[in-house]
């Protein structure tokens, strides 16, 4: 993705350079939606979320002049643009269809929020029980919740798409901090780098491979991968020790597998965020580990990570292996 350190007050939509901070306060879906984008070309980012037209003449107000930003425009990586008809002719029919079965403004039903109410309490009571007692059926369940949460409830928020108001999407979306997630590192890594690179093995940092599992059957294969469907489990079973120490060290550099945050982000989001991986690691890892000690903390975090892991797979369809493709192609 391109991007372009010096000006990140800066965002590029075919090649027409628009100033991010004066645009981001009035944008209907808050700041950081805008602001992620800082410094990058946000073509493909407008067409696919979206999904029409740049609206070029409206915005004339933010533009910069090309003079001013030409040392910094960056390379563009646009695909998906108003020169691609096919796309948007596609936009129009996926709209059109929207606005026939009622579903236009695409927010949650009154009923979503009833979803969310009766998982979060869920959440809460199952935490309290497995804090008090290690118990390995409750961590399971409990892993299964917050995954409930993190494929609901964060996502949808962290997408804009719970809510017209923006407050109410930043709230939610804050669940992802709730569970040991985090949520300006999800905004960056999945709003801004893979809806917008999806499956580019070059780019989307959740095709990128590490030594010891495979993610794509377009990359070449060592012969032990042809048995990651086995070992992974083991492997989440340490999961842990990527939340606790992968996303600190992404958290601290402020950045996404090498792919630096804008700094036109509301500094109040990385402070939250901070604050939020402190919150969980004193109530999910030294508050355990007070009351009963490393060795049956940590056996009771192991199947909560395992069961959560599971559970944020693709749904298992009638056909197991379709499900589970991945682990030995």
């Amino acid at each position: 993705m391109a991007s372009s350190v010096e000006r990140d007050d800066l965002v590029w939509v075919n090649n027409v350079p628009y100033n991010v901070k004066e645009f981001a306060s009035r944008h209907p879906g808050g700041k950081t939606f805008v602001s992620l984008y800082g410094g990058r070309d946000a073509t493909d980012a407008f067409a696919t979320y979206h999904r029409r037209t740049f609206p070029h003449k409206s915005m004339q107000g933010y533009a910069v002049p090309k003079e001013v930003a030409a040392q910094h425009e960056p390379v563009a990586s646009s695909s998906l643009s108003e020169d691609d008809p096919d796309f948007l002719n596609l936009c129009r029919e996926v709209n059109e269809f929207l606005h026939k079965t009622g579903r236009g403004k695409g927010f949650a039903p009154p009923v979503y929020y009833l979803k969310v109410a009766l998982i979060l309490v869920a959440a809460v009571v199952l935490e309290v029980s497995v804090v008090r007692e290690p118990n390995v059926f409750l961590a399971a369940l409990l892993g299964f919740v917050f995954a409930l949460i993190g494929l609901n409830i964060q996502h949808d928020a962290n997408h804009g798409a719970v809510s017209q108001r923006p407050w109410i999407n930043i709230v939610l979306g804050m669940t992802q901090d709730w569970i040991g997630g985090n949520s300006l590192l999800w905004l960056h890594q999945h709003t801004t780098i893979h809806h917008i690179e999806c499956n580019d093995l070059d780019h989307d940092r959740d095709m990128m491979d590490n030594p010891v599992l495979r993610f794509s059957p377009l990359r070449s294969r060592w012969f032990f991968q042809s048995l990651q469907g086995f070992y992974f489990l083991a492997l989440e079973a340490g999961y842990a020790a990527k939340v606790i120490i992968g996303d600190w060290y992404n958290l601290l550099l402020n950045m996404y597998e090498g792919v630096p945050i804008s700094r036109t982000v509301p500094g109040w989001r990385w402070w939250s965020s901070v604050l939020a991986r402190i919150c969980w690691l004193v109530r999910l890892v030294a508050i355990p580990v007070y009351l009963h000690g490393w060795q049956a903390s940590c056996f009771r975090a192991q199947h909560m990570f395992i069961v959560h892991a599971l559970a944020c797979t693709r749904p298992i369809p009638f056909m197991f292996h379709e499900a589970f493709d991945w682990a030995s192609n």
